[in-house]
């Protein structure tokens, strides 16, 4: 594994159709950040469906480590998306995971490995 950087990577097609691929490889200004987007922090991802979309609701769980249903959580923001879309998404997702674990590490999905881990200070 070669020595973690502060560099970032950019993941932005994986077995995605060759036309697919040439528009996000080279988006040419299709993609731009303005003034009036920002960002979102979210630690919870609710996803539902119907036959024609796929439905990702984002939101902020105010207790993390304990249950989702201890308290109401305020949904910040929906994002739909076709099937075709959600796929090309989750494989991005899953590069872009993949090449974070390859250069720093797995990523532990158990909050409490992850406090213990840290408590033992490795």
């Amino acid at each position: 594994m070669d020595q973690p950087t502060d560099t970032p990577f950019e993941v932005t097609t994986l077995d995605a159709p060759p036309e697919t691929q040439a528009q996000a490889d080279n988006p040419g200004g299709i993609l731009s950040y303005d003034e009036s987007s920002h960002a979102t922090y979210s630690n919870l991802c609710r996803v539902t469906g119907t036959p024609e979309e796929v439905m990702m609701d984002f939101a902020l769980n105010p207790n993390a480590f304990g249950r989702v249903v201890d308290e109401s959580v305020k949904i910040d923001h929906r994002i739909v998306m076709s099937y075709e879309a959600a796929k090309r998404t989750a494989f991005v997702l899953l590069e872009t995971i993949r090449r974070h674990e390859e250069r720093f590490g797995t990523v532990e999905l158990d909050p409490r490995k992850r406090l213990r881990t840290f408590k033992e200070g490795t």
